[in-house]
């Protein structure tokens, strides 16, 4: 629609990308620079917030979402379905895959704050600060109740003037429980790219 302002055809060097919308302003369908299409179809029992189906040439994908559009379950073009069940508090609780495996998410109801992802007996477990960054990624596997770490990788923020929570500044190598670690520093510019990075010392932080 012109008069929303939505951009209808873009030409980049040699080709022509045509878009279209519905009368919300939502993408109905493109075809990009090479000919090829993909069209949405919105729900409308959600109010057209999100996608009842996504099809890219013939190969379409169908949705099913929660009162609150979290997303259920998808059925991908090969009829394959994933599902989804959220708790209480809007967060992923489950996901049954295509195969038919069960991922359980857990969370801290403390400080420090983590998520942890089971699949039958492997896990991995996120850790993130007081400003959602991650600080901590460790991956194990369990026997009966008893948990094992086999692999952990760390990240530490440091204070930027350019970045109200900061940056990140050093990121280690995975690493054994009890094992070497390994630093390496990151250099940041005034534009706030990352300029180089370096092995620092073993050992601690």
């Amino acid at each position: 629609m012109l008069v929303r302002g939505n951009v209808t055809n873009s030409a980049p060097p040699g080709k022509s990308i045509t878009t279209t919308y519905d009368y919300t302003g939502t993408v109905v369908s493109t075809t990009g620079g090479y000919g090829h299409t993909a069209s949405q179809v919105s729900d409308m029992t959600k109010d057209y917030t999100v996608p009842a189906s996504i099809t890219a040439a013939s190969l379409g994908t169908s949705f099913t979402w929660n009162g609150y559009n979290a997303l259920t379950s998808s059925t991908a073009p090969n009829s394959a379905t994933s599902s989804f069940t959220c708790d209480s508090y809007a967060r992923p609780a489950s996901l049954t895959a295509a195969n038919g495996s069960v991922t359980n998410f857990a969370y801290s109801t403390s400080a420090p704050h983590w998520t942890l992802a089971t699949t039958g007996t492997r896990w991995s477990k996120s850790t993130v600060d007081g400003f959602g960054r991650s600080i901590k990624e460790e991956a194990g596997y369990n026997t009966g109740t008893t948990p094992t770490t086999v692999s952990i990788a760390e990240t530490i923020h440091a204070p930027c003037a350019c970045t109200p929570v900061g940056k990140a500044w050093k990121t280690s190598l995975p690493y054994a429980p009890g094992g070497a670690v390994y630093w390496t520093e990151l250099w940041w510019t005034p534009k706030t790219r990352h300029e180089r990075g370096y092995c620092l010392s073993v050992g601690g932080h």
